[in-house]
């Protein structure tokens, strides 16, 4: 009897403790304040709210939600969450909700001669610089440049744009032999070729203002018959550049060397691609 209830009495202690124990924990976390909920609303200024709002809803999900308001109410945003997440959302507004840059790319085509260096074909000259436009122009005054292109691009950064110079170009084709089998004694043929050159490309503004361009390049020549050639029909050279670069804005960077081999020697072929941003206002106050 008494052993009976001495383990009624040590049962009864130990609920009354695990009851404390469950009412401190339970008054502890009730003393807990909650976090409150953050609202605000953002104006968007150039950007696109429902764009915004899906991006950026995708990109803080579970921790802030950003609805696009009403058209009627305007090109706004209304922001959910905790102070800090609000916060973060607001501030990377700040960087996607910007006007967009101009961008002027320049992509220049020209053909250098080349000198053994290491075995491999090479030009002297550096047009990775700020003044690689300078040595270029220098070089051709000197007469040390083949052919060269310069094809100038304006574009708003994230709208792609072409541009294409050339056309249906006259060539004639071989002779037919004569009467009597005798070469060169026919007539020729005139036929009309597509050439030039044709660029387009997206240009991106990123950190530090550097243009990243999605670019493509496609050129097509007519070269004319080298001398000897009885025959006298033309050849066609057709190349064509798909890259994606990132361009110091003021700089220059080689997109392409590429060596070709003629009579006249050895030569490389460069694709040099300059860009800038462009300021709207600043050129319209010059004029």
């Amino acid at each position: 009897m008494t052993t009976r209830v001495t383990a009624l009495a040590l049962l009864g202690g130990l609920f009354t403790l695990l009851t404390l124990q469950a009412g401190g924990q339970a008054q502890d976390k009730s003393a807990q304040p909650a976090v409150k909920t953050h609202r605000t609303l953002y104006v968007v200024k150039n950007g696109d709210a429902n764009a915004l709002a899906d991006v950026l809803g995708k990109h803080f999900k579970g921790e802030a939600e950003v609805v696009a308001a009403p058209v009627a109410s305007g090109n706004a945003l209304l922001i959910s969450g905790t102070p800090a997440a609000t916060e973060d959302v607001v501030k990377l507004l700040g960087e996607l909700d910007r006007k967009s840059k101009m961008v002027e790319v320049e992509v220049i085509l020209t053909e250098i001669p080349a000198k053994k260096a290491d075995g491999k074909d090479t030009v002297e000259a550096d047009f990775s610089g700020p003044d690689a436009l300078t040595k270029l122009e220098a070089m051709s005054k000197a007469g040390q440049v083949g052919s060269m292109q310069r094809i100038k691009l304006t574009a708003v950064e994230g709208q792609p744009v072409a541009t294409t110079i050339g056309g249906n170009k006259p060539y004639t084709s071989s002779r037919a032999a004569a009467a009597g089998g005798f070469p060169g004694g026919g007539a020729r043929s005139v036929t009309y070729q597509s050439v030039g050159t044709t660029v387009r490309m997206t240009a991106r503004v990123g950190a530090g203002d550097a243009v990243a361009l999605d670019l493509d390049i496609k050129d097509s020549q007519v070269k004319p018959p080298e001398a000897g050639d009885d025959s006298g029909a033309p050849s066609f050279d057709n190349s064509t550049l798909t890259t994606k670069l990132s361009v110091p804005t003021g700089r220059a960077v080689v997109a392409q060397a590429v060596r070709t081999d003629s009579k006249a020697g050895r030569a490389v072929t460069l694709v040099i691609v300059t860009a800038r941003i462009s300021d709207p206002v600043a050129a319209a106050n010059k004029q």
